[in-house]
């Protein structure tokens, strides 16, 4: 007595229908657990648990879950339990990938990819250390190489001298080259191979050896140089202008191309800007850049998961949206209290008069009404309906 059910209806007792087989002589064994009763039974017995009111109608309360019921529910416990720890690794590495990202390197240092640390630029020597949070350190511009002139990182073959220099990492790459000696090798060699019958040939190639040697000798304007021993002088890389040529004298103007988007610095040492990644690289004429933006495809492949993510949340959303309607609706289902002396079969049956009783129910919705009065005792019979025994003699 006083207990409760869920459905909010006071209950008189609580019937627990253990129903054995035939063979079977062991009775059930019954304990108290923290989660209520736990009944131990072989697999092949039934457990009915019926509800009986004071007034003594019986319903029966939502089908009791098997194990396989609860197997189930736990895996897909674990699956969910999956998903979400999945997640929170996911959301954690991505917040220190930002923080990695984010975090400015010092100056004239920069990143070659979003996932790389920060390093001295081209041109630029030093060393950088990572404090977790950042990078410390200082790159100071690395001198010019021999046979170059110019402001580091900016530096260029010198008068007389022709070829390139590269700004690498921790200094330059430079084939900064004698314009003169390899003409002078050339007319030795032509020389030597001069016969007296064509004496007249060597000097007509002495003439123009010395006319190119002159050529050579010009200096080009400034910021402009040769790529190469004979070529005519033009802008060097970073730089724009026109340069022309008047007998072996150039003149014109180079000036210094600006930084293209998305780079900073001061040109032509152009780097890519904050938040961005790659390199800028100076070629005739201006740069070619592959600047990129560093959180870019960081956030696509974050936004990936978050809708494979969000996609099995709102199936499962649905599933159980699903689960919770049909057992709303058993629920109200069982809840249906039945007139006095009205029973049901069974959870799903309707109300009728219990046996010995008689009269009409109708149900409208989850409420039944109606009267079972006593059935009048049958001829041959007396008592106080509806507990009517044979009369005597009978």
């Amino acid at each position: 007595p006083d207990c409760k059910s869920n459905m909010g209806v006071w209950l008189a007792s609580l019937v627990v229908a253990v129903l054995l087989p035939a063979s079977w002589a062991q009775r059930p064994e019954i304990r108290a657990s923290s989660r209520g009763l736990d009944f131990v039974v072989p697999t092949n017995v039934t457990v009915r648990v019926i509800y009986r009111s004071e007034n003594g109608s019986e319903s029966l309360p939502m089908p009791l879950a098997t194990k396989a019921d609860i197997d189930s529910l736990r895996a897909q416990q674990a699956q969910m339990q999956a998903i979400l720890d999945s997640l929170l690794a996911t959301s954690a590495n991505n917040s220190a990938a930002i923080v990695s990202i984010t975090t400015k390197c010092p100056a004239n240092a920069a990143r070659a990819d979003p996932g790389s640390p920060c390093v001295c630029l081209p041109g630029f020597t030093g060393t950088l250390v990572s404090n977790g949070v950042g990078f410390s350190g200082t790159c100071t511009p690395a001198p010019c190489p021999s046979n170059t002139v110019g402001s580091p990182p900016a530096c260029l073959c010198a008068n007389g001298f022709v070829g390139s220099v590269v700004a690498v990492a921790d200094g330059y790459v430079s084939n900064c080259v004698d314009a003169i000696a390899p003409v002078f090798s050339n007319l030795s060699s032509q020389i030597g191979t001069v016969s007296s019958a064509a004496r007249s040939d060597a000097v007509a190639a002495f003439v123009n050896i010395t006319a190119l040697g002159t050529q050579i000798l010009q200096p080009c304007p400034e910021n402009a140089h040769r790529p190469d021993t004979v070529a005519d002088c033009v802008c060097r890389p970073g730089f724009t202008g026109t340069i022309t040529k008047t007998g072996n004298v150039f003149s014109g103007t180079c000036t210094v191309a600006q930084c293209p988007p998305g780079s900073a610095g001061t040109p032509p040492a152009c780097v890519c800007a904050s938040g961005l990644v790659g390199s800028v690289v100076a070629i005739a004429g201006g740069y070619v850049s592959n600047c990129v933006d560093a959180l870019g495809p960081l956030f696509a492949n974050l936004s990936a998961q978050t809708r494979d993510i969000n996609t099995t949340l709102t199936t499962r959303a649905n599933a159980i949206a699903g689960d919770v309607t049909t057992n709303t609706a058993s629920i109200a289902a069982l809840s249906i209290v039945c007139p006095t002396n009205a029973v049901r079969s069974d959870g799903a049956s309707p109300c009728v008069c219990r046996h010995g009783f008689t009269g009409t129910l109708t149900q409208s919705g989850n409420t039944v009404s109606g009267t079972c009065t006593p059935a009048p005792c049958p001829p041959g019979s007396t008592g106080t309906p509806p507990a009517c025994v044979c009369t005597s003699g009978f």
